[in-house]
């Protein structure tokens, strides 16, 4: 694999994450396979992006399969289209069909119209604001949706994958050696064969934490995926894996099921970002200086109204809140004078 990955953009990578899972469903035909080819022959980018991910998701298989210590290191292997595309049908009755594809790599793009991979979800789901729900799925797995969130789901006889588009979500999956569950979320993949685990997705980037069992973990522009185990958190974004996996408080970062939110050491920054997705419009600090502030706190914010939350904010922290526009409301420290 090439070490030195060019980043590649989040819609590109998305698309060729979906194409990989449609030519990895058992539903795929030669229409599939063409409109494939034209897309993958388009542009040197859309070939990188799809090496990536299947690469990706190759070494993701890995996890599970052996405990992490005794993980296998990564075994080389051929960079070319076609091998990944044996190596992927091996053992199915695929072959004439990988004979006509392969040939296609050299047809002139017109001969085949203009493709791109249309959403194949088979359900969508969302909360609103203040809202969460549960979801639960085909194969016995649960997902616990989070205030303002969206997420869709194919679950296929060989295929168990979402895609969390909005907002955070807590997954408590069924175990199946045969077929992983995978998360596509900002940022990255994650994929299991069955634990419990929270994703918080932001606009680029996605935090994932491990509740219980461990994850495989990789973002767009890994070279590898990282494992992580029971209480571990780790942020993906454009640049692969941010940071190090750190150790955190999981009953606080699955508290939200309860209705409530935990902070122990946290910056006022998290808070506020946290607050922001249970009111209307966006929350900001004016004050840099209360950015960093730690703060120790504990919000019972289920069942309360937007207005409620803010006031208790606003008690706990002694700070004070201002709403300048319809979608947005600002936070003041409690010595600056405030006019509502």
């Amino acid at each position: 694999m090439n070490n030195s990955l060019a980043p590649i953009p989040e819609c590109l990578f998305d698309e060729a994450t979906e194409w990989l899972i449609r030519l990895r469903a058992t539903d795929a035909d030669s229409d599939l396979w063409h409109a494939f080819y034209q897309w993958y022959n388009a542009a040197p980018i859309h070939q990188q992006a799809y090496e990536q991910v299947s690469e990706l998701w190759d070494d993701l298989s890995v996890i599970g399969a052996f405990p992490a210590e005794q993980a296998p290191a990564n075994k080389s292997r051929p960079n070319s289209l076609l091998s990944k595309l044996l190596r992927i049908c091996k053992g199915q009755m695929w072959w004439p069909l990988l004979a006509v594809c392969s040939f296609a790599l050299f047809l002139v793009a017109v001969i085949f119209p203009t493709s791109t991979p249309e959403s194949r979800w088979d359900s969508t789901y969302t909360t609103g604001i203040g809202e969460q729900t549960t979801v639960s799925l085909s194969d016995g797995s649960s997902v616990y949706l989070n205030t303002d969130s969206v997420l869709q789901v194919r679950m296929i006889d060989k295929q168990r994958t979402v895609h969390l588009v909005k907002g955070e979500a807590f997954f408590d999956i069924q175990h199946n050696t045969e077929i992983p569950f995978v998360v596509k979320t900002a940022g990255g993949l994650v994929k299991v064969l069955g634990t419990q685990f929270n994703v918080l997705r932001g606009k680029y980037s996605s935090e994932i934490t491990v509740i219980n069992g461990s994850v495989a973990v990789a973002g767009s522009n890994s070279i590898a995926p990282v494992t992580l185990q029971l209480g571990q958190q780790v942020a993906i974004g454009r640049q692969g894996v941010t940071a190090t996996p750190i150790r955190v408080d999981t009953n606080a970062v699955a508290a939200w099921k309860q209705g409530k939110l935990i902070y122990n050491g946290d910056p006022l920054e998290k808070v506020v970002r946290d607050l922001a997705r249970y009111i209307d419009g966006d929350l900001r600090i004016a004050d840099a200086q209360l950015k960093s502030m730690e703060v120790v706190a504990v919000f019972a914010i289920k069942g309360r109204e937007q207005q409620q939350i803010l006031q208790l904010f606003e008690k706990a922290f002694s700070v004070r809140t201002k709403r300048v526009s319809n979608q947005l409301t600002m936070v003041y420290a409690d010595t600056v004078e405030v006019t509502k």
